[in-house]
């Protein structure tokens, strides 16, 4: 009896201890599955480190196709900017030439008049009716292209020679109506022609002065588009020390790149081998958990000889209390594992989160060039549309200053005395006035900015290829030429409503007086 007392005894102890020995499994298999897990986690962390591999590479080769489309274009510009230098450089001296021909003749012209009027006294009764048709043919020819001239100004250069022929044409047609009131103003004919002949050394003199003003101009024009071209040529340095920067950037950018994913790549080795570490640490736990399995069926099979195993169950006491301890400091080492793979996690994040400040800066840096070119491309878009709509270069705002300066200085001479309008228009285009010095009220109010053909052309160009290198296109850069000159006052109800025009070119001397006009002698008076 105490014998099966005994072995009852050892049987519930041995229960048990079987109980322990499967609780002890369960938490194993908990375990596993939560290394399972981590696994699984890990894979996915994996997969989502490639696909930001994949990502940056394909970000990388669209900056790559970018930066060359980016050359493309700005080697593309520069060839049509520089294409359309020369070009405009042709015109130029073409129109030049042009000019400095067509007052040569002027001036041939002239002097050959003279000649007739002094050589030809004897048969001056006979020739004075065609000498005062071609004087007054071309005093009119010349007074109907001044006005056309200050109201066209948005006219280029080009056109001349066919406002000339059609103002020839028109002359030719009125030449039939004018004969009459002519044969009328045949006894004023002699005192034109002595006040002709005293004004002929003046005439020299002042055509002296146009050619040598013309000279001046034309220097002027070149100097300022020398200085338009070296503006231009540092903004194209400015544009390439840019563009070096940005690809130094990229290659930097991409050398950092290149060293985090070989970080990645070493990180996900070392993980690999302590994955495989861990397996194989699982592995042999497992096969302790199976040869525990069976050391207790054995013993469940041996119950009958449980006195002689007596001893041999002490034995399995023992192996089982050495495995338990076992199993705890592999669990240990586990947590601890665990922590280091935590910790390497958190490093992980705090690199991919550099990663992405760095790529988000890159990001910014390209956004902002983009801008810059999107700004750069509208300011190209403007200035062709400026130049298609209004080929003289101004602006809306000082069309409109000048047209309305025109209208008011036609309006204070008075219109409606239209004999004595003529009269001044004549007298200023053949020089025979005697410019007196305008009060400050009078040349605000009535005199508009005139300039002469050539120096709106040259303005004009050298606006707009300095709109090219400004900062803004509305800023408007003078020109030697302007920057020596006075500005011309605006008048204070224009400029009050109107917003601010640029800087008018060079002023011509502004016509005389309506008083300074008419000379002292009471015998002599001059109306057409």
């Amino acid at each position: 009896m105490e014998q099966a007392a005994t072995l009852a005894h050892e049987k519930e102890t041995l229960t048990q201890q079987y109980a322990q020995a499967s609780a002890l499994a369960q938490a194993l298999q908990a375990q596993e599955h939560a290394w399972q897990t981590e696994r699984a986690t890990l894979m996915n962390h994996a997969r989502s480190l490639e696909d930001a591999q994949r990502e940056l590479t394909l970000s990388l080769s669209r900056e790559k196709q970018d930066h060359a489309l980016t050359q493309a274009r700005f080697s593309a510009f520069q060839q049509q900017q520089e294409h359309e230098a020369t070009a405009q450089r042709q015109r130029d001296t073409q129109q030049m030439e042009k000019v400095y021909l067509q007052l040569q003749r002027s001036l041939t012209s002239l002097q050959v008049l003279q000649e007739h009027v002094v050589d030809e006294e004897l048969t001056k009764q006979q020739v004075e009716s065609a000498t005062r048709l071609r004087m007054i043919t071309s005093l009119e020819s010349s007074s109907r292209q001044c006005a056309r001239q200050t109201e066209e100004e948005c006219q280029r250069l080009s056109s001349l020679l066919g406002a000339l022929e059609s103002t020839l044409r028109h002359a030719r047609q009125e030449q039939l109506d004018e004969r009459e009131r002519l044969r009328q103003e045949q006894h004023r004919l002699t005192a034109l022609a002595a006040h002709f002949q005293a004004q002929t050394s003046v005439l020299h003199e002042k055509s002296d002065a146009n050619a040598q003003m013309l000279t001046q101009y034309f220097a002027t024009s070149m100097q300022d588009t020398r200085m338009a071209e070296a503006r231009v040529f540092q903004r194209r340095q400015a544009l390439e020390d840019e563009e070096r920067k940005l690809y130094d950037e990229r290659a930097r950018f991409a050398a950092y790149r290149e060293e985090t994913l070989r970080e990645q790549q070493r990180e996900q080795t070392k993980l690999q081998q302590e994955r495989e570490r861990l397996d194989t640490q699982w592995q042999r736990l497992r096969q302790e958990r199976d040869d525990l399995d069976e050391v207790i069926a054995s013993h469940e099979d041996e119950f009958a000889e449980l006195q002689r195993a007596h001893q041999a169950l002490q034995d399995e006491k023992a192996s089982i209390a050495l495995g338990a301890e076992q199993v705890a400091a592999m669990a240990a080492k586990c947590e601890a594992l665990t922590q280091q793979l935590v910790a390497r996690e958190e490093a992980l994040k705090q690199q991919q989160e550099a990663l992405n400040a760095v790529r988000q800066q890159a990001q910014t840096k390209d956004e902002r060039l983009r801008q810059d070119k999107h700004k750069l491309d509208e300011r190209e878009t403007r200035l062709h549309t400026q130049v298609m709509s209004d080929p003289s270069g101004l602006s809306p705002a000082m069309r409109q200053l000048v047209e309305e300066n025109w209208k008011k200085r036609s309006w204070d001479l008075g219109l409606a005395d239209a004999a004595v309008h003529k009269e001044r228009m004549l007298i200023n285009c053949l020089g025979l006035d005697k410019p007196v010095a305008p009060t400050p009220s009078t040349t605000a109010s009535t005199m508009p900015s005139t300039s002469k053909p050539w120096e709106r052309h040259h303005g004009k160009t050298s606006n707009s290829r300095a709109q090219y290198s400004a900062t803004k296109a509305s800023n408007w850069m003078p020109t030697s030429s302007q920057r020596t000159s006075p500005p011309s006052p605006s008048p204070p109800s224009v400029s009050s409503s109107q917003p601010t025009a640029p800087p008018a070119p060079p002023r011509a001397a502004p016509l005389a007086a309506p008083s300074a006009l008419r000379r002292p002698s009471p015998v002599v008076s001059i109306e057409l």
